[in-house]
């Protein structure tokens, strides 16, 4: 009964090798057609790599977002727009958990805050939520972000909600819409 058991398992696995995987020729010349070094899998992260989206939440109040996934997992990005009061723009490193069509995210990143337009700060950033990546390129994803200023600023600005501070700290709702080419 063993050896039955394995011989199935091992038929099992030469057979849907060969059917799932072609043969080899067939795929280096594919790449080869398509000027391709690696092969690249049907997640949309991956066929679609460019990220163009406007986004909601820290780091950036409002502002936009243009990121490349290095691979179906890994998306590298800057990032700019408004940081009430002021301007903020960044790097940003996300990394999709499971890389399907609606996939959870963890990410990180460190920006540049400019409170008031009079203080200079430099800021970092933690994130998580869950994006959807449609096959026409269409994205949005939904998710919580944290934003700390590693330093504080020389005097004081006023804050969006009306507070009086000299730092970001800063933990909120994030959303954001794309598309994907």
């Amino acid at each position: 009964m063993k050896r039955a058991v394995v011989l199935a398992v091992v038929l099992a696995v030469v057979f849907s090798t060969m059917a799932f995987a072609g043969p080899l020729n067939e795929k280096i010349d594919r790449l080869k057609q398509t000027n391709q070094e690696r092969e690249r899998t049907y997640y949309p992260r991956d066929m679609n790599p460019v990220l163009i989206s406007v986004q909601g939440g820290p780091p950036v109040l409002l502002g936009s977002l243009i990121s490349y996934n290095i691979n179906e997992m890994f998306a590298v990005g800057v990032f700019g727009g408004a940081f009430m009061p002021g301007v903020v723009a960044g790097f940003d490193f996300k990394w999709y958990i499971l890389p399907t069509t609606f996939s959870p995210y963890v990410g990180t990143g460190i920006e540049y805050v400019g409170a008031a337009m009079q203080y200079s700060l430099v800021a970092g950033h933690l994130e998580a939520g869950v994006d959807l990546a449609l096959d026409n390129g269409f994205c949005v994803n939904l998710g919580i972000g944290y934003m700390r200023s590693f330093s504080e600023a020389t005097g004081t600005f006023k804050t969006a909600w009306g507070d009086t501070a000299n730092k970001v700290d800063w933990f909120m709702v994030q959303a954001g819409l794309g598309f994907r080419m």
